[in-house]
């Protein structure tokens, strides 16, 4: 069975688009952290925000990481809204922002969200380096709630905790899948668990822009960075199961 797609910058002192000025009472902050992103021995502050960015009251959610300037004040040092997953539906903000975290240099964006016959969850990491951060490693959670609708006839008959587990840098990955039968099941046909390793090179991997779709080699995903990466864009297929990120 297939796994149903996941619905789950360069660092240079030009204009940013949707960066606003700090400490004006413009902005929500969803959630922060701190830690040290560029090893120079001072701690980052990043924030996810949320704001208006128009007279029509359009929200949009915007990553910022903030660094102190020699004479202590706080300079925004980078922003994006291309990494988070947010859109607009009758008015109201959608999003599946969870939180963001630094963890040993690394920033961790996770992502989650809901829908009746699974919870889906992803993890996209950065590190910075060659002056801009780039994206080198993704973990994604989907738990396929079977049992829900079983009864119904509509569920498969079993619950399955998926995991997809890569590592950009180094090409390798893990996909692993957990199955348990539910208590109506009588057919017994439930999907052994199992864990199977694999490369980049085994997957295919295409990029949406603008509703065109094109191939990307494993060159391109060992070199996405949050510049050139949007939430959602790219789709992988591995071992016959797809993903969204």
């Amino acid at each position: 069975m297939k796994l149903i797609p996941l619905f789950l910058l360069i660092l240079l002192p030009i204009p940013l688009t949707f960066a606003k000025p700090l400490g004006t009472g413009w902005d929500t902050v969803l959630d922060s952290c701190s830690g040290d992103l560029d090893k120079d021995g001072v701690p980052e502050k990043v924030q996810v925000v949320k704001y208006p960015m128009d007279k029509d009251s359009i929200t949009v959610l915007e990553l910022q990481i903030i660094k102190k300037k020699p004479n202590g004040q706080d300079s925004l040092w980078f922003a994006s809204c291309t990494p988070l997953n947010s859109y607009r539906i009758d008015e109201e903000l959608s999003n599946s922002f969870n939180s963001v975290r630094i963890q040993k240099g690394v920033l961790l964006i996770d992502n989650e969200e809901t829908f009746p016959e699974s919870n889906i969850s992803n993890c996209t990491k950065y590190r910075f380096q060659n002056e801009s951060f780039h994206l080198i490693g993704l973990t994604v959670n989907k738990l396929e709630l079977g049992c829900k609708y079983f009864t119904q006839g509509i569920g498969l008959g079993y619950e399955a905790s998926k995991t997809v587990d890569i590592n950009f840098s180094t090409g390798k990955g893990v996909f692993s899948g957990n199955y348990d039968g539910c208590d109506e099941n009588e057919d017994d046909k439930i999907p052994k668990d199992k864990s199977i390793p694999f490369t980049l090179d085994q997957c295919s991997a295409t990029k949406t822009v603008n509703g065109k779709e094109q191939k990307l080699t494993t060159s391109d995903l060992k070199n996405i960075t949050i510049a050139n990466h949007k939430y959602g864009e790219i789709s992988l297929t591995i071992k016959g199961e797809s993903i969204s990120f």
